[in-house]
């Protein structure tokens, strides 16, 4: 039986090899290679994937545009989680659904950024061009573009199995809002947790507050005695001669 290790070893170079095939079928691209596209068909064919390289990538390209060139990336990424056994295969569905909602918002933030539609085709595919025109219609251009870099964000966290990155953006924007709060109000000092030291520090204040009180009050009853019996000396009456 073929231990895990050596198992996620074959594994990750199987993964590896799809990306590359898939980068140099997307790159090496050629609309001529296909019967299906022209008159005269490329021969031999210029797509170094050969036949099913050029199927592969007119789908991927006619889809998504330049945006295809994610799934090599993607096939990277899960090649190194692979080889660094940190790859959970229970999650095989998860992250192909992930991985088509990834592709599908980069198309249409991709499309936003070019006004003609014959560049969009180009650079997000049918599926950015579509997902444009739909969203400038309902939510305008920053409410797509928002809604596309949101659904892009959370989609590459499930693709790469970070998840870690969620909490880490709101440990920083709670971070930065205290900041901004701290910087707004600079009156209002922000209150920090005292100190073993300075509680050490503050505790034999009582006692002398108490005793500097206590000399206060003895320092008063005895000016008040003065005053009466200085009082009492006034009232009495002269000697006669």
């Amino acid at each position: 039986m073929i231990p895990s290790e050596v198992a996620s070893r074959i594994n990750s170079l199987f993964v590896a090899a799809i990306g590359l095939f898939l980068l140099l079928a997307f790159v090496s691209f050629h609309p001529a290679d296909l019967s299906l596209l022209s008159s005269e068909p490329n021969v031999p064919l210029h797509n170094i994937s050969g036949v099913v390289g050029a199927w592969l990538a007119f789908l991927s390209r006619g889809g998504f545009g330049w945006i295809s060139l994610v799934v090599p990336l993607v096939c990277g990424v899960w090649a190194v989680q692979l080889w660094r056994g940190q790859f959970t295969g229970a999650r095989w569905i998860t992250r192909t659904i992930a991985g088509g909602t990834l592709m599908t918002s980069l198309a249409i933030l991709a499309a936003l950024g070019v006004s003609d539609p014959t560049g969009q085709a180009r650079v997000g595919g049918i599926v950015g061009y579509l997902g444009t025109w739909a969203g400038r219609h309902y939510l305008g251009s920053v409410g797509t573009a928002l809604l596309a870099a949101c659904v892009a964000c959370l989609s590459w966290c499930l693709v790469a199995d970070q998840m870690s990155l969620p909490r880490r953006l709101v440990q920083s924007l709670r971070r930065l809002r205290q900041l901004i709060s701290a910087w707004w109000s600079p009156s209002t000092p922000m209150s920090l947790p005292a100190s073993s030291e300075t509680r050490s520090a503050n505790l034999p204040e009582a006692p002398a507050k108490a005793a500097a009180q206590e000399e206060r009050m003895a320092s008063a009853a005895m000016e008040a005695s003065q005053g009466e019996r200085l009082v009492h000396a006034s009232a009495q009456p002269w000697p006669q001669s």
